[in-house]
């Protein structure tokens, strides 16, 4: 009885937590609605509760960073920022590099900065104003973000 208890509260939940990935990935790819982001497996992020070897945010920062180049204007949602903006003041990296925190009405935030050489938008997912931003800018893929082109008036 008691060795049951301890396989049903304990080693089941183990189990199905391991295998949860392995199971769901022919039946989804992604998950509908969850942010892809390179380097980061989005079914095993979700469904696995071990995050300690996840380097999938540490890695996009880095090679986010390495293709910009000096001083650079980087506009970014939060969860982006975030990982940025730790490996600037933790690790000293790319300090040459504006970093902007996209929130709120995000063509005027960006609009401030635009007689800066080197502007870049970190995504193109869903969390920003493409719509406005296009109004001013052009949106060119630019190794792992976008550069902003700014257009004639």
């Amino acid at each position: 009885m008691t060795a049951g208890i301890v396989l049903l509260t304990v080693v089941l939940p183990v189990v199905f937590y391991a295998l949860a990935p392995v199971v769901a990935r022919p039946f989804v790819s992604n998950l509908p609605g969850f942010r892809p982001l390179p380097g980061r497996d989005n079914l095993t992020y979700v469904l696995s509760p071990w995050k300690h070897r996840e380097t999938g945010a540490r890695e996009l920062g880095e090679r986010i960073l390495s293709a910009l180049p000096p001083n650079s204007v980087l506009f970014a949602d939060y969860s982006i920022w975030a990982v940025i903006r730790y490996l600037q003041i933790v690790e000293g990296t790319r300090s040459d590099v504006e970093l902007v925190q996209l929130a709120g009405d995000q063509v005027s935030r960006i609009l401030r900065y635009r007689d800066r050489p080197y502007l870049f938008l970190v995504d193109v997912y869903r969390y920003y104003d493409l719509e406005g931003i296009r109004q001013h800018f052009e949106i060119q893929p630019f190794g792992p973000v976008y550069r902003l082109i700014g257009k004639s008036p």
